[in-house]
């Protein structure tokens, strides 16, 4: 059983202060578009990633929805995604190959 992990990074500068932050939680597949994984550098248009984000993001393969969420620390899960099909431990259409 996994334990609910918020990470919060602060820093400042002479002109504003900077505010990094992960969070991580379990899958939700009960409330899948609760927020359950956001980035360490979540961007505008990304606020955070819900578990029905992870199943687009693995084309509907739900034992790399697992990996995928399983194997993000920091970055965005497209480019764990990348990363595993640069390695082809996965190809184009999510099928794993490992």
């Amino acid at each position: 059983m996994r334990t609910q992990r918020l990470v919060i990074l602060c820093f400042t500068t002479t002109k504003k202060t900077n505010v990094m932050y992960q969070l991580k939680e379990q899958l939700d597949f009960d409330n899948p578009t609760k927020v359950v994984y956001i980035s360490e550098n979540p961007d505008e248009d990304n606020k955070g990633y819900t578990t029905k984000d992870f199943v687009e993001i693995a084309k509907g393969n739900m034992k790399l929805v697992q990996i995928i969420f399983d194997l993000c620390q920091w970055q965005h899960p497209e480019t764990v995604l990348d990363e595993m099909e640069r390695e082809r431990e996965v190809d184009e259409k999510g099928n794993i190959l490992i």
